[in-house]
């Protein structure tokens, strides 16, 4: 698929998550064959008054072999402009994506996140002042709707497209669903018919053939990955063989899991140091172990520990029990 006149293919995408999709994780991910990759979301006003977290989220490697979208949010058409214009400018990104999706309480009481889908007028004013005044092509990414009284995704897709958005993701539950029930196929398909720029298919995507219910279902022009790749980056290449050769890779082995649990914890604290980056790696750690024989006294373990080492000697006295 096409966007803004960059070609991806395969048309696959890793979503923006808080917490998981920081830098560490995407240089696995793009080890993996990740083309398109979302940052996690930086706040618009944390980054206009400064905020060095946001700053943080918005490290990128420029040499990698693919795209960046960083996706920012709020609520003020002001802020938002004036946090784009600070990435496009000191950061010059594939694509900057506005966050109509997240359901985090603290986002949306402020009118943020799948709370912009509540007020089409401001989406609009926010979308047209973006795509007028950079040069840096936008994508929005929504929810189906505030919740099963209120499905608007076509709606705020129409006027995301009419006012210059180049892409909309749309992930097929409510803001009040969370990530509870099933995803909405139909909302997707719906909002693909509606518009002409491309849509991409989120929500319930964990391995090829929930991958191919999506592209068949909803006849959308690309998939996003989110949860499907928490623990499992080997999904990335899995599904970008699948879709270029139609061959089924093998899924990893309990002990190339433990082997990417320890890559990922040496390149978190290469990053962030030791004192960060072992509290960030324990549930990407448990994510890893997951499913795996006897791997809650590890989990248990590895979430008391302080040091590199010893967390990487527990994971490998760990290895030698699997396979």
């Amino acid at each position: 698929m096409e966007i803004a006149g960059k070609i991806i293919d395969p048309p696959i995408f890793v979503a923006p998550m808080a917490g998981v999709t920081d830098y560490p994780y995407r240089q696995i991910l793009r080890g993996m064959g990740a083309k398109f990759i979302y940052s996690e979301m930086v706040s618009s006003k944390g980054l206009v008054y400064g905020s060095k977290r946001s700053e943080e989220l918005l490290d990128y490697n420029k040499n990698n072999d693919g795209y960046i979208n960083i996706q920012i949010f709020g609520e003020e058409a002001e802020f938002l402009l004036k946090a784009a214009k600070i990435i496009e400018e000191n950061y010059n990104p594939d694509f900057i994506d506005l966050n109509m999706g997240c359901p985090a309480p603290k986002v949306v009481k402020n009118g943020s996140g799948s709370a912009l889908m509540k007020t089409p007028g401001k989406v609009k004013l926010i979308v047209s002042k973006l795509s007028a005044q950079l040069d840096t092509p936008i994508t929005v990414k929504m929810r189906s709707g505030w919740n099963d009284d209120n499905i608007n995704a076509v709606q705020i897709a129409k006027i995301s497209e009419n006012n210059g958005a180049t892409a909309v993701a749309v992930h097929g539950r409510t803001r009040e669903q969370y990530y509870s029930g099933t995803v909405n196929y139909e909302i997707i398909r719906k909002v693909k018919d509606a518009v002409k720029v491309p849509v991409i298919g989120n929500g319930d995507i964990f391995d090829i053939d929930s991958a191919e219910r999506m592209f068949n279902y909803t006849n959308c022009d690309g998939i996003m990955i989110g949860r499907g790749i928490q623990g499992n980056p080997w999904l990335i290449r899995r599904l970008k063989k699948y879709f270029e050769s139609s061959k089924r890779l093998l899924e990893p082995r309990p002990s190339q899991k433990i082997e990417m649990a320890i890559k990922h914890l040496n390149k978190a604290v290469d990053y962030y140091g030791a004192k960060i980056a072992i509290p960030k790696m324990r549930k990407h750690i448990s994510w890893y172990l997951k499913g795996l024989k006897n791997s809650t006294y590890v989990k248990d373990e590895v979430n008391k520990l302080t040091e590199k080492e010893k967390v990487i000697k527990t994971l490998k006295k760990y290895k030698k029990t699997l396979d």
